[in-house]
């Protein structure tokens, strides 16, 4: 055993758990879902599947503040921005994105942690911007 300890980078250290919910929500905002095509003459029809299984309760999305969040991960560092990017609304592979980008797993939660604390700054700079504007 060589003594080194691994590196969590799915960790969320808790004085990040505010800025982690609004990123949820973000990344429930941005993901792109498939859409199925249907044909022409199917277009109109309602199915009746519903009678047979329960319905599935979506989690609402803040959708002001889903933008808010999209317009400063969009202002960030590029590196930053995608770190946020793969780690929430992506989510393929760590090893694929961290030989793409060319980190380390250290280099990596440093970078996503950062990307948490500027997320964070910038919303709390913004939210102190628009309460001295109203007054």
């Amino acid at each position: 055993m060589s003594g080194r300890v691994e590196v969590d980078v799915f960790h969320v250290e808790p004085r990040h758990h505010a800025v982690h919910a609004a990123l949820v929500n973000w990344a429930d905002w941005v993901r792109v879902r498939p859409i199925y095509a249907k044909s022409p003459m199917f277009r109109l029809v309602i199915s009746n599947s519903r009678q047979w299984h329960h319905p599935h309760v979506h989690d609402a999305v803040d959708l002001i503040a889903a933008m808010q969040v999209e317009k400063v991960v969009a202002s960030l560092p590029q590196m930053h921005a995608d770190v946020l990017r793969w780690w929430y609304v992506y989510q393929f592979g760590e090893d694929k994105f961290r030989r793409i980008y060319g980190l380390s797993r250290d280099t990596l939660l440093r970078v996503c942690h950062d990307a948490r604390a500027m997320v964070a700054n910038r919303m709390r700079r913004e939210m102190a911007g628009a309460q001295s504007v109203q007054r």
